[in-house]
């Protein structure tokens, strides 16, 4: 045993091929971390019918008690290997700086309670993380995280089927036209951002195992939840995502062209740009937006040039600015 944990001391961080740790995660472990990504992910039922409740459901008793029960459990799973997840924590060591800033930046937050909450939270999922790290593999991750948007889209689907009539759940207005499906999530955005993780996650998951049905068709529904969100963000990171596929898979075997490919990229992005910004009123258009990007823009001038010309060094806080507004 004990030369057993000197070779796993050894070993690389990342080492798939070799166990980092001494036993492997067992099935009620599995289905706790399986469930802990289900409501990272999707939040739970009385966040799904938000629209009943009149209100944010977010910080109910019910999901703090949940997130609690996340973090005690990933200490314990941690306890006896924190060598691996300390080496994990350094192989991003910005990761961690940015969380602990997140958190300590209560500490001069016009709002100090909700930022301090905010901290936590990024704390919990910080831990989350380097507990899936430390004791899965990179492909027990992707799978754990495929049937969780697989399900998820069959729910999302589910209560879009059974709500279309109610615009505060699936299907939302703005000025008389068409907006989106929200799901059981927040707001479009929300939805269209998961269906593209969803996608990606399923994919690659596709053609690790050689799958060329089951899951191949549950990226096909969670591209149609990112289609049917009408977000047009999440739409065109979904279409930059297949166009890169297609670039990776046609020159991962020819190093002497990656080069060549990079170069042709940044070109055809920098010519993108330009038209863009030279034609901003009609490419969002295209977007169904307008040149302020929906009232976006203006929010954006406040934020960058008033707000930071009044708090250049320390800010808000995490949660203070966009809750509190610039003073």
């Amino acid at each position: 045993m004990t030369a057993l944990a000197e070779r796993a001391d050894s070993l690389e961080p990342f080492d798939s091929e070799a166990p980092r740790f001494l036993n492997r995660p067992g099935m009620a472990e599995r289905t706790i971390v399986f469930f802990t990504l289900f409501v990272y992910a999707w939040g739970t039922p009385p966040e799904w019918l938000d629209f009943a409740t009149q209100g944010a459901t977010e910080s109910s008793l019910l999901t703090q008690g949940l997130f609690l029960a996340f973090f005690v459990h990933s200490i314990v799973a941690l306890n006896g290997n924190w060598h691996v997840a300390l080496r994990a924590a350094k192989g991003e060591p910005l990761m961690a700086v940015f969380v602990g800033l997140a958190f300590v930046s209560a500490a001069w937050s016009t709002l100090p309670a909700d930022t301090f909450q905010d901290g936590l939270v990024l704390i919990v999922a910080y831990v989350t993380a380097l507990h899936l790290i430390v004791r899965f593999s990179i492909e027990e991750i992707v799978e754990l995280l495929t049937w969780v948007f697989a399900l998820g889209a069959v729910l999302n689907v589910g209560f879009i089927v059974a709500y279309e009539t109610l615009d505060s759940l699936a299907l939302s207005t703005e000025g008389g036209a068409l907006s989106g499906w929200r799901g059981i999530t927040a707001n479009k955005n929300t939805l269209g951002r998961a269906g593209v993780l969803g996608f990606l996650v399923t994919v690659v998951h596709a053609r690790t195992i050689r799958s060329w049905f089951v899951w191949p068709a549950f990226a096909g529904l969670n591209a149609v939840l990112v289609a049917g969100s009408n977000s047009g963000t999440a739409l065109g990171a979904l279409f930059g995502i297949c166009a890169l596929s297609v670039v990776f898979l046609g020159f991962r075997g020819r190093k002497t062209l990656y080069g060549a490919t990079m170069v042709a990229m940044a070109v055809v992005f920098s010519t993108l740009t330009a038209l863009a910004a030279t034609n901003l009123a009609a490419a969002t258009g295209l977007l169904g937006k307008d040149s302020s990007f929906t009232g976006r823009l203006p929010i954006w001038v406040d934020s960058f040039v008033y707000g930071v010309s009044e708090r250049p060094w320390l800010g808000y806080g995490r949660g203070g600015f966009w809750r509190h507004g610039v003073a």
